[in-house]
């Protein structure tokens, strides 16, 4: 019997010649109890985060105000940052794997507000590419990573409703943080505004202190005691009767020792040897999965887009003569629809009868958002932008919720970490060309109009890419 390398069990590495206790925790996610709490805490940190994420077009024009910068250098800024929350993720995933979640969260957190509080006292414009840029982009993929994988642990049958209501936050904190950002800006000033900021997601070490490892957590079912001893590169495991259907499980437990171990059922009389590969820190061979290569490159496609239409969308409302603060209420409505789309169609999606077709309905989404986002600047009324910003909200919000989902869909939870890190690689890869490719095309031509049909374009390349590799998927018979 031969184990997959598991790519997110969190613990305590005590000494292995010593004898521990392995909790049903370990060999099965609990599937509620204080994996609610851990949700709130994931809840949270996406609405202080991915909320304040999805509000850099409020960011982009106070910034551009206050250094009289052009829009592509000011850009510049959010696009950093975007590519550096995203180039940290595999490295954020193997801390995540290496250490707890809890320590990876109080290290983002930590960074992130470093950054913050230093980015309101910089002279120019180009400071802010040190200090938003790659301080408080490093923090918060740390953070964000952590937060996404631990509640891929605590759950399993209802992995995609945790998920879902977890990743919500983001809707929750696109409509609160606009409106309130612009207040912040107006009343404080640059400096003060960013103060403030820097004091609100401080918020997010309380709930890191939620994220317990799941070695910790006491189950009502009676700890299931286990002797570990090492005699040069094999382990030795004493089993209990109701443990033998769980070996398989075990070993993947103990997998990050990276050695052979011998399995002994209770009466002694058999063992089996597994050989438990050593994990690793990033497996690029992952790439090797047709469909999770076509994932990831949809991914760059999509999200060149998707950051583009975030960032410009206030500036664009605004040369259509809609107020600022109208198109402030418009990532408010975005972040509405969005977190309904990611309670209701992560619960949706998981259910028995429509959970074969996700990775379908992921890929045709990704046409309907292609088709929302050219039509947006043939729009002139706040009426107009705030129908088709609830429809682009919805529909965003089902699909980047799913994306850890359709990640386990693919390879299994086992290579959940390393999968969902290098897939925030390629993330941010687009959203690092979106809004400078929207800044040059604003400096050059004097609207946003062509940055839109760009980013259409290459949302309907993404649905394409990845209509292959479901293909492929199908025909090899692993979908699903």
């Amino acid at each position: 019997m031969h184990s997959k390398p598991n790519a997110g069990v969190e613990g305590d590495k005590g000494d292995i010649n010593s004898e521990i206790a392995i909790e049903e925790s370990t060999l099965n996610s609990p599937d509620g109890g204080w994996g609610w709490l851990v949700v709130l805490g994931s809840f949270i940190i996406h609405a202080i985060q991915g909320g304040l994420e999805r509000s850099n077009g409020i960011l982009y024009i106070h910034m551009r105000q206050h250094f009289g910068q052009s829009a592509t250098e000011t850009a510049w800024v959010l696009s950093l940052y975007s590519l550096i929350c995203r180039l940290v993720g595999p490295i954020s995933s193997g801390l995540c794997t290496r250490y707890s979640f809890r320590f990876v969260t109080f290290l983002g957190v930590s960074m992130t507000v470093a950054g913050m509080l230093t980015s309101g006292f910089v002279p120019t414009v180009q400071y802010l590419y040190l200090t938003y840029g790659l301080v408080v982009g490093v923090g918060c993929s740390l953070s964000y990573t952590a937060c996404i994988l631990v509640v891929g642990h605590y759950f399993n049958t209802r992995r995609g409703i945790a998920i879902g209501v977890a990743a919500s936050g983001v809707g929750f904190g696109c409509f609160a943080w606009p409106p309130i950002l612009r207040a912040f800006f107006e009343y404080f000033g640059f400096r003060g505004a960013f103060l403030i900021i820097g004091a609100i997601v401080s918020n997010v070490y309380v709930c890191g202190m939620l994220f317990m490892p799941l070695s910790k957590r006491k189950l009502k079912t009676k700890p299931q005691e286990v002797t570990l001893n090492k005699d040069k590169n094999e382990t030795t495991v004493s089993l209990l009767p109701q443990q033998e259907k769980r070996i398989q499980h075990f070993a993947e437990a103990v997998s990050c020792n990276g050695q052979n171990s011998t399995l002994f059922s209770p009466d002694k009389t058999t063992a089996e040897t597994v050989h438990i590969p050593k994990r690793r820190f990033i497996d690029l061979t992952l790439f090797r999965n047709y469909a999770f290569f076509t994932v990831c490159a949809q991914m760059v496609l999509f999200a060149l887009s998707y950051n583009m239409t975030f960032v410009y969308l206030p500036a664009l409302a605004k040369d259509q003569g809609i107020s600022e603060l109208e198109g402030s209420y418009l990532i408010s409505i975005t972040g509405v629809f969005d977190m309904i789309a990611r309670i209701s169609m992560s619960t949706l999606l998981d259910t028995k009868h429509v959970k074969p077709y996700r990775l379908i309905t992921y890929n045709m989404i990704l046409f309907i958002i292609a088709a929302l986002t050219v039509t947006i600047p043939s729009l002139h009324s706040f009426m107009q932008f705030a129908v088709i910003c609830a429809i682009f909200g919805f529909v965003s919000g089902t699909y980047i919720s799913q994306v850890a989902l359709i990640l386990v869909d693919i390879l299994g939870i086992s290579n959940l970490a390393s999968a969902f890190g290098l897939n925030q690689l390629c993330y941010g890869l687009g959203m690092l060309l979106g809004p400078v490719i929207g800044g040059l095309i604003r400096d050059y031509l004097g609207n946003y109009y062509l940055s839109f049909y760009c980013g259409s374009a290459s949302t309907f390349a993404a649905g394409l890419l990845m209509m292959t590799g479901n293909i492929w998927l199908r025909r090899r018979g692993d979908a699903l």
